[in-house]
């Protein structure tokens, strides 16, 4: 009689420990669903994230006037000084004007200006990411503040640098510093900003190689700076002429103090 016992209580045994190992699977296999979902929905949201970040649109009002025309997407260089045309390129792409609006996306990119042209003008603007709004104006009417989602625009900050302040000394360099590697930097660069000669180098060396290549003002720094380098300073000293190669272009005073001066090519 004890051993039935014993037979029947092992068998039960087992029957129990199995319906436990079933039982921890089931919700081990439920527990490894629930998270790969969760894996997988957070890859989509970072991958849609990182879609959304690297893309930019602007969109063009007070277009009116110009109703039904086609506007062409052209890049150009940092300084607008060349751009795809020049070099047989067609443009980006193109739109219809409706109701006195236009828009373009694309994938962002820091190392050219765009420009949307238009039969009566050219709207440049940096193409960064985010939603830009640009207001087009034709003078004597007061500029629009351009709008963006970014936070950090660049073409905010610029627009009210240019329209608002009339380029502040310090704050216009601050934005070329700031934008070293970037095209927009590189466009107030060459128009108004005032940077001191021992400063160029530096700036120059922050740029990223595919621009200096391509920007007419960076192709004429590094010439510039080439030159610079090679050259033999004449140093006047107190008593007598010196021969010596320097990397910054100085004059020592009577006193010894050396002052930075300038170098400009013809």
């Amino acid at each position: 009689m004890l051993l039935y016992i014993v037979f029947f209580a092992c068998i039960f045994t087992e029957k129990i420990v199995l319906l436990y190992n079933v039982f921890v699977c089931l919700i081990y296999l439920g527990f490894m669903k629930i998270n790969q979902w969760i894996f997988y929905s957070l890859f989509l949201g970072l991958i849609s994230c990182q879609s959304q970040e690297q893309t930019f649109t602007v969109h063009c009002t007070g277009l009116d006037a110009y109703e039904g025309d086609t506007v062409y997407l052209w890049r150009y260089g940092a300084d607008r000084m060349t751009g795809d045309r020049d070099y047989g390129k067609a443009p980006l792409d193109f739109a219809i004007i409706r109701n006195g609006e236009v828009s373009f996306s694309g994938k962002e990119d820091t190392l050219h200006i765009y420009g949307m042209e238009h039969s009566g003008s050219m709207n440049f603007f940096y193409p960064e990411r985010g939603k830009l709004t640009l207001t087009n104006v034709v003078p004597p009417a007061m500029p629009v503040p351009d709008k963006s989602t970014n936070p950090h625009s660049q073409n905010v900050r610029l627009w009210k640098l240019w329209h608002e302040d009339d380029f502040p000394l310090e704050a216009t360099r601050q934005f070329v510093f700031d934008n070293a590697r970037n095209a927009i930097g590189w466009m107030v660069f060459d128009r108004w900003a005032a940077i001191y000669p021992d400063e160029l180098e530096t700036l120059y060396q922050k740029t990223p190689s595919q621009m200096r290549d391509s920007t007419s003002v960076l192709i004429g720094l590094k010439r510039m700076l080439d030159t610079t380098r090679s050259l033999e300073i004449i140093l006047l000293t107190s008593n007598k002429w010196s021969m010596q190669r320097k990397t910054v272009c100085s004059f020592r005073t009577l006193q010894g103090r050396d002052i930075p001066c300038v170098y400009s090519f013809f």
